[in-house]
């Protein structure tokens, strides 16, 4: 083989012989290069974590910041909410007031609803009752916040440190305690707190429709964690009402405003009563006072108006027919059913009672279905909207539904019901405080309930006694409330301190469980109420099983049979039930019940709606204060001019064409009833007193009718008689005294009373009484029909309220309003130029 020509190449041979040391230079600077480029990888390896640990450290102490933030704006969102509710509820306590007339030297007090009076000139677009809302608010706010007071027309600043430490507060951070207060300053502490506030102050802002507002500068909210990073976020807390325009009535309630006198048919300062065996029909606004209206023995009686207001009570005699149709509002303080009436001086019993609510009704006490074989069919929305308290006893401020009369029916086919309070066991003649139940709506069969189990009373006592019992002292109290706080199946819900009470009555004792809040009481019919398998759910929910179930399903199915037997004692003929639809909010339990010959059911029908939701309470103000209004005056927009205009003339609706102009002396002193509010009882006086002729009647004594047509206007001091042959078939009825109306009537009748006996409007005949003339229209009209001195005589009678706006006044369509209670608070609270400071 030929040998390569490079095989003893002597150069060859001395480079390979000399390349490992260089071989070796070029792996070790590789190496090193390597190792140099994995130093630098490790070392951003580790800035990364490091910055990442920093990170992580910053946004937890960022976010527990934050945490304490949301909290403190929770918070203040409540005492915002709560300051509203104050500040509406005392709004709408006085919403209807008298002031002076603000022209120059006069003396005229002119009623003013604050619900439709409005000031352009200072704030255009709210009304007065929006402006006094807002002042209410602030106040409260700046009191509750900061201790201080509120001065309107020079801002006072606040204390900084007491709103420091009421928000820290929120948080659970306690800075009057030293300890805390140490460790703040010395960096060690390690929850959220709050630093530092800059500055508390409220501002005026006319230009602003919310007025008044309250800040809070620099609120600075620290947190260090235990390896020393902190985080710092500052920000600024204001808080102000900023609803445009508020309306002082319920939109879900669609109440309507004061209503014009004009659109009445009928205003009794004391009672309505409709006489036995009469039919009647009613189509215009009612008012009644103090009397109530009273519906006699057999009578027929339709409402089919706008709205009836009674400021007393709706009460029937027995076999009375008695509708409220779908489009009539009625409001008044208790619907009565009664168990006997008077009648000649002797009791006799109230039966054969049919009730029909089929519009909306808002009964500011109870419905009280006394009567035997009575029904009751509410429709539409029913609303019992008085409830003064948990503690509070008094059941004249307990919105309640209570069936206590035999073989009567209640029918619930609602839309909307709303029972505020509970119903009460009262014990007539003796001065025992009544005893609350658990219900909101009950029947007498189940008041027994409440009573503890005369077996228990028994085994305290050691021989039977019963409940009730004749003698007290037999019965061992330690022993019987050991039992109860230990052995019985609602121990839970019983007071703790002293688990029983003793009602004394006509030398009786009658022995309740004491439960420890309203609340426990409903739970405990809803027990007693619920099937065996519920029951038993509830029971391993508390831990009960075995033998103590069984014993507890005893004790739950005894108290449940109770009801049943005294269900059928009430009722042994008809079927009683309750059968709720619609919405439903009640304090305690609805309770239906159903029998028929010698079998009866009961159930729990409804659950309960919190009440204490700010929604609920702030409608329940409102339909309490609403009432008040309805009940102190009456509305004569139609009748109104600005009030500054009101004293030189006849009001603008009076003069028409005619061009007259009529002195109107300023009245002085309004009186204390509704009926005087709006009309001039020296003024009747005066005009029934007229010289007859030029267009005034005399129909004898001091009767006067002014005008000739069909319809007239009658001033009466000392009572009137209205008949088909008075000689008009309608107009205006203004007197002193009762009223008695025996023929079909087209108009509004007012009466005034004198004393408790009169005052009354009394219908006497089967009439239809309506109101389809224009009031304003046949005052003027009649003015133009008699001479300067009795027009003057005659438009003295009529004074009304003057609401400072004109007919005008409401200052927009209900539909342009924010409803108080649509009101949340991120609308009043909000939180501004928030700041982050990360410190390691």
């Amino acid at each position: 083989m030929r040998e390569s020509k490079f095989s003893n190449n002597s150069f060859f041979k001395k480079f390979h012989k000399n390349n490992s040391g260089a071989t070796l230079v070029v792996v070790l600077i590789v190496v090193a290069f390597i190792a140099v480029l994995g130093s630098v990888a490790i070392a951003g390896a580790m800035v990364n974590l490091k910055m990442k640990v920093v990170d992580k450290k910053a946004k937890k102490t960022f976010y527990s910041c934050e945490e304490a933030v949301d909290e403190i704006y929770s918070e203040l969102g409540m005492v915002s909410m709560d300051a509203l509710e104050a500040a509406y509820k005392d709004v709408m306590d006085t919403m209807v007031r008298s002031q002076k007339n603000d022209v120059p030297g006069s003396d005229d007090p002119s009623w003013t609803n604050y619900s439709v009076s409005r000031d352009p000139s200072s704030f255009p677009g709210l009304s007065n009752a929006d402006v006094e809302l807002r002042k209410k608010y602030m106040a409260k706010v700046v009191n509750d916040l900061t201790d201080g007071s509120f001065n309107e027309t020079s801002p006072m600043p606040l204390d900084s440190n007491k709103f420091r430490k009421l928000i820290n507060s929120y948080i659970g951070v306690d800075i009057t305690i030293d300890a805390v207060n140490s460790a703040i300053t010395a960096g060690t502490y390690r929850h959220p707190y709050v630093a530092s506030v800059g500055t508390c102050s409220y501002t005026i802002d006319y230009s602003s429709t919310s007025l008044y507002i309250f800040n809070a500068d620099d609120v600075k909210v620290e947190y260090i964690t235990d390896d020393g990073y902190k985080s710092e976020l500052t920000y600024d807390i204001g808080i102000m009402l900023p609803i445009s325009d508020i309306n002082f009535s319920s939109s879900a309630q669609s109440i309507n405003n004061v209503p014009a006198m004009g659109s009445f048919s009928l205003i009794a300062d004391n009672g309505i009563i409709i006489d036995n065996n009469k039919q009647v029909l009613i189509d215009g606004n009612v008012y009644a006072g103090g009397g109530g209206i009273v519906f006699g023995d057999s009578s027929r009686t339709r409402f089919i108006g706008e709205q009836v207001i009674t400021n007393s009570d709706v009460t029937t005699e027995k076999q009375t027919q008695i509708t409220f149709s779908g489009s009539t509002q009625l409001w008044c303080n208790n619907i009565i059913i009664p168990k006997n009436y008077r009648v000649g001086g002797y009791e006799q019993p109230c039966h054969g009672v049919e009730l029909n609510l089929e519009g909306q009704t808002f009964v500011k006490n109870d419905l009280k279905i006394n009567g035997a074989s009575s029904k009751v069919s509410i429709g539409g929305q029913y609303s019992g909207y008085s409830n003064s308290g948990i503690s509070d006893l008094n059941k004249d401020e307990s919105s309640a539904i209570i069936v206590n009369g035999a073989h009567s029916n209640l029918t619930l086919r609602t839309s909307y019901i709303y029972l505020a309070g509970r119903s009460y066991i009262v014990y007539d003649g003796t001065t025992e405080e009544p005893y609350r139940t658990g219900e909101s709506l009950s029947f007498k069969g189940d008041q027994e309930a409440y009573l503890v189990p005369p077996t228990v009373v028994n085994n305290a006592a050691g021989s039977v006694v019963g409940n009730p019992c004749s003698d007290i002292s037999r019965v061992n109290g330690t022993t019987l409330a050991t039992y109860l706080k230990n052995e019985y199946f609602a121990k839970s819900l019983l007071d703790d301190s002293m688990p029983y009470v003793t009602k004394a009555v006509n030398g009786q004792y009658f022995i309740y469980l004491n439960f420890k809040d309203a609340k426990a009481a409903s739970d405990y019919m809803y027990l007693i109420l619920s099937s065996d398998t519920d029951f038993e759910t509830k029971l391993t929910g508390l831990g009960i099983s075995g033998t103590d179930a069984d014993k507890a399903t005893a004790q739950k199915n005894y108290m449940q049979n109770l009801i049943k037997v005294n269900l059928k004692d009430l009722d042994q003929q008809t079927t009683g039930f309750v059968n709720a639809s619609g919405s439903v909010t009640t304090s305690g339990v609805i309770v239906s019940a159903e029998v028929t010959g010698s079998n009866a059911s009961v159930g729990a029908a409804v659950s309960m709606a919190p009440l204490s939701d700010d929604a609920q309470q702030l409608v329940t103000n409102d339909l309490k204060n609403r009432f008040k209004s309805l009940t102190t005056v009456l509305d004569m927009s139609s009748y109104s001019t600005n009030a500054t205009d009101f004293a030189g003339g006849i009001p603008i609706p009076f003069t028409g064409q005619s061009g007259r102009t009529v002195n109107y002396n300023t009245v002085l002193g309004y009186g204390s009833s509704v009926g005087e509010r709006v009309v001039s009882r020296p003024d009747i006086v005066t005009a029934s007193q007229a010289t007859a002729g030029e267009g005034v009647s005399s129909l004898g004594g001091n009767i006067r009718k002014y005008g000739n047509n069909e319809y007239a206007i009658v001033i009466a001091n000392g009572g009137y008689t209205y008949t088909a042959s008075s000689g008009f078939k309608g107009g205006i009825i203004v007197s002193i005294g009762n009223v008695n109306i025996n023929a079909d009537f087209d108009g509004l009748v007012i009466a005034l009373a004198t004393d408790a006996s009169n005052g009354n409007i009394n219908i006497k005949s089967d009439v239809n009484v309506i109101n389809t003339i224009s009031a304003a229209s046949l005052i003027e009209s009649i003015c133009e029909q008699v001479s300067d001195e009795n027009a003057d005589k005659l438009i003295k009678v009529f004074r009304g309220t003057r609401t400072g706006g004109g007919s005008g006044g409401s200052g927009g369509s209900i539909n342009d309003k924010i409803s108080i209670e649509s009101i949340k608070y991120n609308q009043l609270v909000y939180f501004n130029n928030w700041k982050k400071t990360d410190v390691d």
